[in-house]
């Protein structure tokens, strides 16, 4: 069987200290609560998710148990945070969703002034050659931009 290699970046300027960017994405268990619009009640609506592992130890796994049963049941395991340089990366567990495998992605969170910052999510997955790699696209776009949205959204208003 053949595969197929993506990489997709996400970033986007958070108006709200990097710090409290970081606190809230590290926050391994909670982040899936700051989708917000479509994502919340999309097919990347959440019926729960569980934490394995320690708040703020590494590594940690979120499970999570998607409402629409073809995304099935989605392990991520953060594998290593850089508190200092606000780096840290993390991989789904076996196949994921739309067939995607052996993926990596990596956040980082970059200072620009006191009240902004730049919020930067990478991805590398593969697919296998009869899978549909536009689905997969778009389903780790989503959840990215939903993340960094729910950001925006949750951070801006209460800053």
């Amino acid at each position: 069987m053949s595969f197929r290699r993506a990489r997709i970046i996400n970033q986007d300027i958070v108006r709200a200290p990097a710090e409290q960017v970081w606190d809230v994405l590290t926050d391994w268990h909670n982040t899936h609560r700051l989708r917000t619009g479509e994502s919340a009640s999309g097919p990347l609506s959440v019926n729960r998710v569980e934490l394995e592992g320690q708040p703020g130890s590494t590594p940690r796994t979120r499970v999570f148990h998607f409402r629409d049963e073809r995304m099935g049941i989605v392990r991520e395991t953060l594998l290593h945070q850089d508190d200092e340089a606000m780096h840290y990366y993390y991989n789904i567990e076996g196949i994921g969703p739309a067939g995607v495998r052996n993926y990596l992605a990596t956040t980082d969170v970059d200072p620009i002034t006191d009240s902004e910052c730049q919020v930067t999510i990478t991805a590398r997955f593969d697919l296998a050659a009869d899978m549909e790699m536009l689905r997969a696209k778009n389903i780790i776009n989503a959840a990215h931009l939903g993340v960094i949205k729910g950001l925006q959204f949750n951070l801006e208003k209460s800053g």
